[in-house]
């Protein structure tokens, strides 16, 4: 899937490489998911480097699964769905028996803790990258690791709306 995000990255929407890309230099590609980290290093523009490349089992459910524990015993709830925790990690923001709560360092907290073990995942693979061009990070989990990688990985790129990247390089590849 990373690379399918490489190609919307790497080509303009007539699927032409955009000029400012360099084809000879290798391109890591981290796709954060949900319940696993897929890494993978694209040498030249074509070839996959599959000694670097592979997953690892922990993604952002990992985060969201901590910021629900936390948030149930803080708050004393049974049960949180998963729809209502990825709304209350967008918004900052949870409603538990008419009661709007601020998150944010439920968040954080969960990001300092699970954030480590997903990039200890990414290093085993790629290690600092200082060969790559950049670190392309994609996923559902890009935004917000988006800093945690960055204090690793300063040459990390992440796109716009990057949880799609995946699904728009597809479209390009088959058009």
């Amino acid at each position: 899937q990373g690379l399918a995000a490489c190609i919307d990255h790497v080509t303009d929407d007539q699927g032409n490489y955009r000029s400012d890309f360099d084809r000879s230099a290798p391109i890591a590609i981290v796709d954060i998911g949900g319940r696993t980290t897929d890494s993978v290093v694209l040498l030249g523009g074509e070839k996959v480097d599959h000694s670097v490349s592979g997953t690892g089992n922990v993604g952002i459910s990992n985060v969201y699964d901590r910021i629900a524990a936390d948030l149930r015993a803080q708050f004393n709830v049974a049960r949180i769905r998963l729809v209502t925790i990825e709304n209350a990690v967008r918004t900052g923001k949870i409603r538990f028996r008419g009661t709007e709560h601020d998150i944010t360092e439920f968040v954080k907290g969960a990001v300092r803790e699970v954030g480590p073990q997903i990039v200890r995942e990414v290093q085993r693979r790629i290690g600092d990258a200082a060969e790559m061009s950049e670190v392309l990070l994609v996923g559902g989990g890009a935004t917000l690791l988006e800093e945690v990688m960055r204090e690793h990985y300063p040459h990390c790129v992440v796109p716009k709306d990057p949880e799609f990247a995946n699904a728009r390089g597809m479209l390009k590849f088959i058009q």
